[in-house]
This record gives structure tokens, C-alpha cells and sequence, in this order.
């Protein structure tokens, strides 16, 4: 069995582990370009349109290859032996998978609405867990000039498309302070929240790559091509969490309770799960 930094299998021909050395790197190709293709479609998967006119079968088949395929790459590299050559690899395509879905549409998503809208409130200093997005809507009429009723005539349409629009926003506080400063960067936009989001995100592998994980470990975070559409397409503000409960798992390795106490603890402030 292969030992935690991922040492070769001692039975295996070395011309089977030179072979895997130029598969690993191809197989992360081959997500990108399926990657690359889900974003291609991904105005067809919009989820204002006619159901009958997604390709949903297509896109959960080109999902499941990629999965297949990551899948396959996750125990080649099982069998690889640790080098700063592969982890390289293994980080250099890992940037490349997450640029091939920060164009795209929104795949089957709306909750991005949300946290335009939420961003738009903090950004404002106003509270958003005051009112729902409908109470704001039923208020809201052409001589309305009051401060919210502005925000939401700006809001060119988002307001409109928050799902759940009777209930008041349930993210808590470190949450919205990250749609706030989205917000900040660029109004309605996004771009800027997924650039947020990208910020989180890339300090994630940033941290696994700091605390030497093993090659395994960094390529099933770094490749994941689930974590990838949900975070760089779909907008789900899951990785805010994600550099938080590392830095708390890491502070435990190093007998840091409290360090760990105060990363969990912000984990805890932008979802509640952790």
C-alpha cells in the first residue's frame, strides 16, 4: 500500500510509473476541456429557460466523465512517489480547471440573486435581515423614494429574481460582510463575487499546499470538478468556509487550540454547518 506522501507501489514496473507520470497531467487536461465545454453550454442551462430546451442530459453527462476521469486521476496519483515537479502539476492545473468556468451562466442557479441583493443592503449600511426581499417588493411603488425602494429600482431586475422571496435572508454576519465587499468592488456584478469567492477559494490550496498534503489530497481538492462548477459557476459561497476550516484543522496539528477555536468560529460565520 501506498504510504501518506503517496510512495509507488513497490510491485509496480517503473515503466508503468513513468507512463502514469504523463497520464496524471493529460487527465487533468481532459477535465478542463469538458469543463471548458459545461461553460460553452451553460447560457443553454440558464434557469429562466423552457425546461424542455436545457440540455440537462448533456450536461450531466459531460459532469459524470469528468467525474469518471477525476475519479481515475485521484488513484493514479495513489501510486505516484512525492515530487515538487508533480505537485506543481497538480497546482498549475488546478488554476487552469477553475479559469475554465468564471465566464459562463449561472447553471440551474439562482442564488446568486440573493447575495447580489444581500451584498447591495451591507454595502448600504442597511440591515438585511430586516425585511424579505417580497416585503421590499409589495413596498415599493413609483413615488416610493424611500432608501430601499431606490436600492431596488437599481437593482435592474435581481430583486425580482430571488428565489424564496417571502423569507428574510438566512446567511449569517462574515457572510454578508463578503457580499458587502463584492458589492464594493463592483455594484450587481458577478464577476466581483466570484472573484470574492475565487480569493477564498485559491487561499484554501494555498493552505493545503503550505501544510504539505499529500499529493492525493491536493489534487482531490485542487481537480474537483463538482467543487469547481458550484464555486466558480454557480456562485455558492460554500468556499468562504473553506480556508477558515483548514486553518482550524491545521491549528489542532499544532496543538493551537485556540487558534483552531477562532478559525472554526468564522467558519461558523458565513454558513452554520461547521
Amino acid at each position: 500500500m501506498p504510504d501518506k506522501k503517496g510512495a509507488p507501489q513497490p510491485d509496480l514496473p517503473a515503466g508503468i510509473l513513468q507512463a502514469f507520470r504523463w497520464v496524471l497531467p493529460a487527465s487533468g487536461i481532459l477535465i478542463g476541456l469538458i469543463l471548458l465545454s459545461v461553460s460553452g453550454m451553460s447560457d443553454a442551462l440558464a434557469i429562466h429557460k423552457p425546461v424542455e430546451q436545457q440540455p440537462i442530459a448533456g450536461f450531466v453527462a459531460l459532469m459524470m466523465a469528468a467525474g469518471g476521469i477525476y475519479f481515475a486521476a485521484a488513484l493514479i496519483c495513489r501510486l505516484m512517489s512525492a515530487s515538487v515537479k508533480l505537485r506543481a502539476w497538480i497546482v498549475i492545473i488546478a488554476l487552469g480547471l477553475r479559469m475554465t468556468m468564471v465566464t459562463g451562466t449561472p447553471i440551474l442557479e439562482d442564488d446568486h440573486y440573493r447575495y447580489l441583493w444581500d451584498g447591495a443592503l451591507t454595502a448600504h449600511g442597511h440591515n438585511p435581515y430586516l425585511y424579505s426581499p417580497g416585503q421590499i417588493l409589495q413596498g415599493m411603488s413609483s413615488d416610493n423614494s424611500s432608501p430601499l425602494a431606490e436600492l431596488a429600482r437599481q437593482s435592474g431586475g435581481i430583486l425580482e429574481r430571488i428565489n424564496y422571496p417571502w423569507l428574510r435572508t438566512i446567511y449569517p454576519p462574515l457572510a454578508q460582510a463578503a457580499f458587502g465587499l463584492a458589492h464594493s468592488l463592483s455594484p450587481w456584478s458577478l464577476w466581483a463575487w466570484r472573484l470574492v469567492l475565487a480569493a477564498f477559494d485559491l487561499a484554501a490550496l494555498a493552505i493545503l499546499c503550505r501544510i504539505r498534503v499529500s499529493l492525493t489530497g491536493l489534487l482531490i481538492y485542487g481537480w474537483n470538478p463538482l467543487l469547481i462548477k458550484e464555486v466558480y459557476n454557480s456562485g455558492h459561497l460554500d468556499a468562504l468556509m473553506l480556508p477558515f476550516m483548514l486553518a482550524a484543522v491545521a491549528a489542532v496539528r499544532r496543538d493551537r487550540p485556540m487558534t483552531a477555536t477562532a478559525t472554526l468560529g468564522a467558519a461558523i460565520g458565513i454558513r452554520i454547518w461547521p
